[in-house]
């Protein structure tokens, strides 16, 4: 039950535990003189509104409550607190009310775009963005961490990484559907990289044009890693080795109707 408004270049910088009920407003701006922030009333409807009622998705999610929807406007969202959205566990959807090409989530080459570490499961869900722009050592676009999200009708491309720069998954399996991978780099996965026991369910999903400087340009997967694909293509990937899919210890992807072709220097390693 405790406001921070109005601080720069943000609110709280170490660690802090999330007690409930607080809110976290971009101004301190009070129009109707009840001693809260403007950005903190609540109309409890369950629906959260970015920017009309939040100045970004991030003070949505903070004063989102499980069961809540944040509607997006189309726009460009940038970073709050060293991340574009985190869910923190919160069973919410987060979804665009306009067209991936025109909401874009935006990392700016300095941050993670999406992050999911709070073990997060199908019922958040994040709907309808481009995410893009994104940098980190372990997924520029999106890190699932021991988390496994509902992602649906998004675009990740232009994010760069060490590993999976367009998703990294770790201890996660995802379900993703309707996604395009492109134009993504990273040193082993460019597209996405699933590691240590992830399996992620991929249905209609396209990765185009993603570079691994090593494995996996499409699709990196290691350490007991075997993801399901149904309906998904990939062509125009390449790596030094598998161009399209790499596939190292342990690991099996089961592909159903997908196709794998285009790729450089082979399809699938």
């Amino acid at each position: 039950d405790t406001v921070l408004c109005g601080n720069t270049p943000d609110h709280i910088y170490g660690p802090w535990t999330y007690g409930g009920g607080m809110c976290f407003a971009s101004s301190c701006e009070d129009s109707d003189g009840d001693g809260s922030p403007d950005e903190c009333a609540s109309d409890y409807d369950g629906i959260l509104e970015v920017p009309s009622e939040y100045s970004s998705i991030q003070y949505a999610i903070y004063a989102a409550s499980d069961g809540e929807e944040i509607l997006v406007s189309p726009g460009t969202y940038t970073s709050v607190d060293n991340v574009v959205i985190n869910p923190l566990g919160k069973a919410i959807t987060i979804r665009a009310t306009g067209t991936p090409e025109e909401t874009i989530l935006d990392g700016q080459g300095v941050s993670i775009v999406v992050l999911c570490e709070s073990g997060e499961g199908a019922g958040t869900i994040i709907e309808g963005f481009t995410i893009t722009n994104g940098s980190y050592h372990y997924g520029g676009g999106m890190r699932n961490d021991n988390s496994s999200p509902t992602i649906t009708n998004c675009t990740f491309s232009g994010n760069t990484s060490v590993l999976g720069a367009g998703m990294y998954n770790e201890y996660s399996s995802p379900t993703i559907t309707n996604c395009t991978f492109m134009n993504n780099t990273a040193y082993d996965g460019g597209g996405m990289c699933n590691y240590f026991n992830s399996s992620p369910t991929l249905t209609d999903c396209i990765f185009t044009g993603n570079i691994a400087e090593y494995s996996g340009g499409g699709m990196y997967n290691f350490v007991s890693s075997s993801p399901t694909l149904t309906n998904c293509t990939f062509t125009g990937n390449s790596a030094d080795y598998g161009g399209g899919i790499a596939n190292a210890s342990n690991c099996n992807c089961t592909l159903t109707d997908t196709t794998v072709c285009g790729n450089t220097p082979d399809q699938i390693y």
